[in-house]
This record gives C-alpha cells, structure tokens and sequence, in this order.
C-alpha cells in the first residue's frame, strides 16, 4: 500500500498537471521545419499573438490564467489531503502557496517561445485571407478587446463556478476507475515485495 507520503507526492504532481494544460491543449509534438509555413502568414500571424498576448501583459496573462484553473484543484486537493497533523497541513499548503512563484518562474523565460508558437499555430491554422481579416479586427478598438481578453475569460465568476463544480463532478465520475487503480496497484505490489520495497524506499520510508 502506498504511504501517506507516497500520495502526497502523487497529488503533488497533480497540482502540476493543470497548469501544463494553461499552455497546451496538445501533448509536445517535434516543432516543423520554418520552411513548412508561409513566411507571409507566419508574419501576419506574429502580429496577431502580439494583439492576443502583449508584451508588457502576457506574464500577467499567464498568471492569471494559471491561477484560475489551478484554484478548484487546490481546494479538492486540500480537502483530500486534510490531516488532523498540523504540521503535515502546514506542509502542505506551504507546497500549494509556493505554487504561483514557481509558476511564474519557469514560465516567464519561456514566453518568447509561447508566443512563436503560438504564432505558428495560427499560420498554420489559417490561410492568408483569414490571417488578414482577424489582423484587421484585432487592429479596431474592440478587435483588440476581444482578442487580448479571451484568454482571461478563465477568471470570470461564472466560468470559475462551473470549474468549482467541474472538478468534484469529475471526481466523483471517476472514481470506480480511480478504486479500481488503487486495488490493481496493491495487488501488484503484494504480489512483487521488491517493487514495493521500491516505492517504500523512493517514499522516503
């Protein structure tokens, strides 16, 4: 049987998985060759991302959108992870409120090439017509609104309830998956002593 510590790390993870999803709908895939995309519409695609995106925003952005989406998992996370140990609770949520920083850290480097990428997508996405018609909307006052709010829709009230209601619903549909893990791992383990002397000693216990 895994120890307490065991799925604490195991949640651990899960804390980072939906901030991962903030940046990418798609697992990593090898990045084409430059040659792959229109050089014209790779241009008019850059100035589109600078709209969705501005410089001076996109960390801020980026937060936000983290934040939003990592928010409901917390709170399942917290409730799941509960302990009558103080010391275990504090250890914790000191995890989950070094999160953010953390976040922010390693995202913030990495926003050039987001953004590239993003630009990408959208060359590849759209043809030059279409390229240029959504350039021309982003260029108008509420073009630009438009563009540069939607990835902050996350953090409307509304979209954060349904997230809020999202995330137990979801749990509690999976859960005869999720029982069903649990007693294939343990029977896994009884039956193999050297792997869970493994996971015993890579729990730190």
């Amino acid at each position: 049987m895994l120890t307490t510590l065991a799925r604490l790390g195991l949640l651990a993870g899960a804390v980072l998985l939906p901030a991962s999803l903030a940046l990418a709908d798609t697992p990593p895939s090898p990045q084409p060759a430059a040659s792959d995309l229109d050089p014209d519409r790779l241009v008019l695609a850059r100035q589109i991302v600078a709209i969705v995106l501005p410089p001076d925003r996109a960390m801020a952005i980026m937060d936000s959108i983290s934040k939003s989406i990592m928010r409901p998992l917390e709170t399942m996370l917290r409730q799941q992870v509960h302990s009558s140990d103080p010391g275990l609770n504090a250890i914790f949520s000191d995890f989950l409120n070094t999160m953010p920083a953390t976040l922010h850290a390693t995202m913030q480097p990495l926003l050039p090439e987001q953004s590239e990428a993003m630009a990408r997508a959208y060359a590849r996405k759209f043809d030059r017509n279409e390229l240029t018609q959504i350039l021309v909307f982003g260029q108008t006052p509420v073009g630009a609104k438009y563009l540069s709010r939607s990835t902050e829709l996350m953090q409307d009230p509304d979209i954060q309830a349904f997230y809020a209601r999202l995330v137990p619903a979801v749990q509690a549909q999976q859960a005869p998956q999720v029982a069903e893990f649990k007693r294939k791992i343990a029977a896994y383990l009884a039956a193999h002593p050297e792997v869970a002397k493994q996971v015993r000693q890579s729990s730190g216990n």
